[in-house]
């Protein structure tokens, strides 16, 4: 709440007769005022009414609402007469409106009047400090009043400034990510894995969803590669999360498909290799004496962008079989084998730390001749 005038939690009556000489009285009694004065109350004077004895028609409401929204208190009284209503912030002992005054300075508070005997307190945009009760006081001898609570809850939000971004650590060595959640206690974070494989606690832990504000790998692998989702709730919506990219460094690796390819003279032929690298490596064919091969008419060189991942036994039957970024299968195709086409050719692959090969040794194949 911005400043208001602290005042008592109840408003004292004036004890007597209005005196006419009076300016509250005058004002908050409805009888003749100088428009250009503005009322500064201490306390709501007491009005004579003749007549019943003013009631409320009905109790205060109590209400949750969430930060930010604009919030209407009703407050119904009949028989009111020369009475006058008032709102009082009680957490602050503060006046906000009488009638159709607005005592407080908060430029968020207002009040309305339906014409008839129902006073609303509006307060716009609220916020976490407006909490409390709120009461509606009629400013007869004893005061008669009613009180209603306002809860405000807050969503949930993450502070980017204090949580993780992207992660970026070698193979084997162990990583923390940071989620910083705020909002209406009781807030839960979670962390999932955004392509929903398990997450790799540790080599023995593997688990759906892990909760709390910080998430510890041990000696991650390449397999713990991939975006983790930080997800705050705490019952107040939306629900919010936040996207954080692990990726984990290594050395080359390369794998043969096939050691030892053998293909008769005139024919088209494949040689094919894996590799496993994080950042992305260089990668090459060539041949035993050390030249690089390039691209031609006699060379046809793929990737796994074009040629696609091998679908092993065990992923056959699988409509998207997996197929890691940092895993790349290379396609060495000869076309038109020659006799000196036979020979040992090396599938090569380097990044920053380091280099690793494999060896295909191609030969030639003779024909079957089918004797009559």
């Amino acid at each position: 709440m911005e400043s208001t005038r602290p005042l008592a939690s109840t408003i004292p009556p004036i004890a007597g007769a209005r005196d006419s000489t009076n300016v509250e009285t005058d004002r908050y009694c409805g009888n003749a005022l100088n428009p250009a004065i503005t009322p500064v109350a201490t306390s709501v004077p007491v009005c004579s009414s003749v007549g019943p004895d003013p009631e409320f028609v009905e109790p205060l409401q109590n209400l949750t609402v969430t930060a930010g929204r604009d919030v209407k208190l009703q407050c119904s009284v009949k028989h009111l007469g020369s009475y006058k209503v008032a709102w009082i912030y009680m957490e602050r002992s503060a006046i906000l409106t009488v009638q159709n005054h607005v005592i407080t300075r908060n430029p968020r508070i207002s009040v309305s009047h339906d014409q008839h005997h129902t006073w609303n307190l509006h307060i716009s945009s609220i916020q976490e400090s407006d909490r409390g009760g709120y009461m509606c006081q009629i400013n007869t001898a004893a005061a008669k009043t009613r009180v209603g609570y306002i809860s405000v809850v807050v969503p949930p939000s993450i502070d980017d400034a204090l949580s993780s971004s992207d992660v970026t650590a070698r193979e084997q060595s162990s990583v923390t990510l940071t989620c910083s959640a705020t909002g209406t206690l009781p807030l839960t974070v979670r962390w999932r894995r955004e392509d929903g494989k398990l997450i790799n606690i540790n080599r023995t832990l593997a688990i759906t969803e892990w909760e709390g504000t910080h998430l510890d790998l041990s000696k991650v692998s390449r397999y713990d590669m991939a975006a983790y989702l930080c997800i705050a709730s705490n019952g107040v919506p939306p629900t919010v999360s936040k996207r954080i990219s692990l990726s984990v460094e290594f050395p080359p690796s390369v794998t043969l498909h096939q050691q030892l390819i053998g293909a008769p003279l005139g024919s088209t032929v494949s040689l094919d290799c894996t590799i496993e690298s994080s950042p992305s490596a260089l990668h090459f064919w060539s041949r035993s004496d050390g030249t690089d091969l390039h691209e031609a008419a006699k060379y046809l060189m793929q990737s796994s962008s074009s040629v696609g991942p091998v679908v092993t036994p065990a992923m056959a039957g699988s409509s998207q079989p997996t197929w890691p970024a940092f895993r790349t299968q290379l396609r060495l195709t000869i076309v038109n084998v020659t006799a000196r086409d036979y020979g040992a050719y090396r599938c090569v692959a380097k990044n920053q730390y380091g280099e690793a090969d494999g060896v295909i040794t191609f030969h030639r194949k003779l024909l079957s001749t089918l004797l009559l």
